[in-house]
């Protein structure tokens, strides 16, 4: 890969990556306008053509391809370019990257601007060296995968094909070949409201959910007997709540969040099912009825690609090309895109980037510089392999 890496430059790498940081990209703050036009822009000075694909009013994908110089397979390079709002405790401007230790700060740093930077740069160095690599080479940014994912519902409407997808989601550049899926649901508890002092026997949704709650930690306690060796356990946490209008109210409705991280197999229709049979035996408990809705706002089934298939080895080789060891092979720890990909698509994928999750969303996020460098040779490796 000497005619590739002949081009690199390591302050070039480290611009692209604080360019995108420099872009707000929380929504609904900002959207992603700013930070897919920055994207396209630095594709399009380097001769790559880079469309937007727009998944809403300011909430664009941007789309590229790059033609090998011979026939080959397809390999697909994706990352999301929005991020969560940076909140409180930050030591500087969440959105002025700092190079401090051999860290760069800023929010999105590990979840995954880095990660963006490393794929356009890769893509960005084979272009500059005469595309030496077989086949094509599709690079996805996407929008709005913090929320609803509605960036990847707009991408596979066009049924894209590729041979193998890599998410460069923050992984410490360990190979991960699958995650848990996840729905979440919003339940509300219903009543009838009425002046606190005069209500002899109300018709209390506060109550109704409190007698709901210890159901479902219960449904979550028979979930976690359920293991995958690798994906871990299907799981259900009532993750919000909030009710009432008046301190003097009898309140007409409680709602609570649920997130239900999901296992492979399992479909929407049985997850909605456990749910309201939890819902019933609370009923039965308490000799009566509860009157509730249940909404499925978001359903994404677990992904996972089988570890002998060619890309996993393939970027398992790359790696450890580039660090000198045998990378672990394990499930992502969140949720990302690979859903869409693997189960929508049938595109094989894996994940794997800089940075970890345990600084994903936090004050003072960061990624240890020197695997944002490495990420590009992971990634050159895999595409010059591929």
């Amino acid at each position: 890969m000497g005619q590739v890496f002949r081009f690199y430059r390591e302050a070039e790498l480290r611009s692209i990556a604080e360019q995108l940081l420099r872009c707000p990209s929380d929504y609904p703050r900002y959207g992603e306008e700013e930070a897919a036009r920055k994207v396209q822009q630095l594709l399009q000075q380097e001769g790559i053509d880079a469309q937007l694909q727009y998944a809403a009013p300011g909430r664009p994908n941007v789309v590229a391809r790059l033609k090998g110089a011979k026939p080959g397979r397809a390999l697909l390079f994706n990352g999301h370019l929005d991020v969560v709002p940076p909140g409180e405790g930050w030591t500087a401007d969440p959105y002025e990257p700092v190079m401090r230790d051999g860290r760069l700060f800023a929010r999105g740093a590990a979840d995954m601007k880095c990660g963006v930077a490393a794929l356009l740069y890769t893509a960005i160095l084979f272009h500059r060296a005469g595309n030496p690599f077989a086949g094509e080479l599709i690079l996805l940014f996407n929008a709005d995968e913090e929320r609803e994912n509605a960036g990847m519902l707009r991408f596979v409407q066009d049924a894209v094909q590729a041979d193998g997808a890599l998410i460069a989601e923050p992984t410490g550049l360990q190979l991960c070949i699958g995650h848990r899926g996840v729905a979440r649901y919003r339940l509300t508890a219903l009543g009838q409201s009425a002046h606190a002092a005069f209500a002899d026997h109300p018709d209390n949704a506060i109550v109704h959910m409190a007698r709901l709650i210890p159901e479902l930690s219960a449904l979550d306690g028979e979930l976690r007997h359920t293991r995958h060796p690798l994906l871990g356990s299907a799981s259900l946490s009532v993750t919000q709540i909030s009710g009432g209008s008046a301190p003097n109210m009898i309140p007409d409705s409680c709602v609570v969040e649920i997130d239900r991280r999901l296992l492979p197999g399992e479909t929407e229709e049985n997850v909605r099912q456990q749910i309201v049979d939890s819902i019933e035996r609370a009923a039965r408990v308490y000799s009566g009825t509860f009157r509730y809705r249940l909404d499925n706002y978001l359903f994404l089934p677990a992904s996972l690609t089988e570890e002998h298939h060619d890309i996993v080895k393939t970027l398992r080789d790359a790696i450890q090309e580039t660090s000198g060891a045998l990378p672990i092979v394990e499930a992502f720890g969140a949720t990302c895109e690979a859903h869409f990909f693997a189960n929508t698509l049938g595109i094989p994928t894996v994940i794997c980037g800089p940075g970890h999750l345990e600084q994903a969303h936090t004050p003072d996020e960061y990624v240890r510089w020197s695997e944002v460098e490495d990420a590009v040779k992971c990634y050159a490796g895999l595409l010059a392999r591929w």
